[in-house]
C-alpha cells in the first residue's frame, strides 16, 4: 500500500467559497492518532489554527490516498448542506456552528473573531496594568522601592507566578534563596523592576 505524502493538500468550492485541506502533523507525530485533515475558510487564515479538523482513526502507516480522498468527499458533501454560513460580521464566509458544534466562533469569520478576541484581550491587559500601577503606588508609599516578578518552576507540577516588594534592590544571591525556598528548580527566571 503506498504511503501518504504528508504535504498533501487538496481544495474545493462550496459555492463560491474556497476551502482548502492539508494534513496536520499531528497525523503523523504521534503513534496511532490517525489522519487529521485540516479544512480552511478564507478567513481562517488570520491564525495557523483557524478552520476545523476531522479526524480518520486509522494508524498513519496503513493510510492511503483513497483514505485522504473519503475524507475531503466527506467534508465537501457535508458542507455543501449548510456547513458554510454568512459571518455575522463582515458578510465573509463562516463555518456554521448548527453543523459544526466545536467551532465556538458564533458564526463569524476567524478574522472577525480574533479581531474582538484581540479587543477584549487589550481591554483587560489595560484594567491589569492600572491595578498593579495603583498596588505598585500603594507600596512604593509603604517605603518599597522595587518589585519582584518570578516564576517558581517545580520539579512536578504546574509552575507558579510568585511577586513581592522590596526595599533595597535584591542581588542574584538574593533572588536565588527566594526561589530556592519556592522549591523552585530554576533560579533565574524573574524580573526586578524598580517603583
Amino acid at each position: 500500500m503506498p504511503a501518504l505524502d504528508r504535504n498533501k493538500t487538496a481544495s474545493f468550492n462550496v459555492g463560491e467559497t474556497p476551502i482548502t485541506v492539508s494534513i496536520s502533523p499531528c497525523s503523523w507525530m504521534y503513534a496511532n492518532y490517525g489522519l487529521q485533515l485540516h479544512f480552511k475558510l478564507p478567513h481562517d487564515y488570520a491564525t495557523p489554527n483557524g478552520g476545523h479538523f476531522e479526524v480518520l482513526k486509522k494508524p498513519w502507516a496503513t493510510l492511503d490516498e483513497a483514505d485522504f480522498q473519503s475524507m475531503v468527499d466527506a467534508m465537501a458533501a457535508r458542507l455543501a448542506t449548510g456547513g458554510v454560513t454568512v459571518c455575522a460580521s463582515c458578510g465573509g464566509s463562516a463555518w456554521n456552528r448548527a453543523m459544526f458544534p466545536s467551532q465556538y466562533r458564533d458564526e463569524r469569520c476567524e478574522r472577525c473573531f480574533m479581531a474582538e478576541l484581540q479587543k477584549q484581550f487589550d481591554a483587560d491587559s489595560q484594567k491589569q496594568t492600572a491595578a498593579q500601577a495603583r498596588k505598585d503606588a500603594r507600596q512604593k508609599a509603604k517605603g518599597f522601592n522595587f518589585r519582584v516578578d518570578a516564576w517558581v518552576h517545580p520539579t512536578s507540577g504546574d509552575d507558579k507566578q510568585v511577586g513581592c516588594y522590596m526595599q533595597a534592590e535584591p542581588s542574584k544571591d538574593d533572588m536565588a534563596k527566594l526561589l530556592k525556598a519556592q522549591r523552585s528548580n530554576v533560579l533565574t527566571d524573574y524580573k526586578v523592576l524598580p517603583l
